[in-house]
């Protein structure tokens, strides 16, 4: 039995070692990058136009993803990303459950969804 949680404990603390160093190594993608101009700017009208599953955009943070592919690949009901389909969801983001925000690995994902930055004048 020692032997078992000897290596859990192992396993657990080089899991978190490895979550950790993935955060401290990998950059913020919320921080404002030089090659954020890059991307291209997406108005609040043109981020309404997608809102449904066939073409869902979301704004969060001031970036806008994608997440159109990722809508059924999702751990809880379509229904809950679907709602916020071609919306401002920052807030949503930062409360899941409980007031809890996305883990670290969920913002890393999220990346691979970026198409633009926001800009709520047209």
């Amino acid at each position: 039995m020692n032997k078992i949680s000897y290596t859990l404990t192992v396993a657990f603390i080089a899991s978190i070692t490895t979550l950790a160093l993935i955060f401290y190594l990998s950059e913020n993608p919320f921080k404002k990058q030089d090659n954020q101009t890059l991307l291209p700017v997406i108005t609040k009208a043109e981020l309404e136009e997608h809102n449904s599953k066939e073409s869902c955009w979301k704004e969060i943070y001031g970036k806008v993803y994608d997440i159109t592919d990722y809508i059924a690949q999702h751990p809880t009901s379509p229904q809950v990303l679907l709602r916020w389909c071609g919306k401002e969801s920052t807030e949503a983001w930062e409360s899941i459950r409980s007031g809890r925000s996305h883990s670290q690995a969920a913002l890393l994902m999220l990346e691979h969804f970026l198409v633009g930055t926001y800009q709520e004048n047209e």
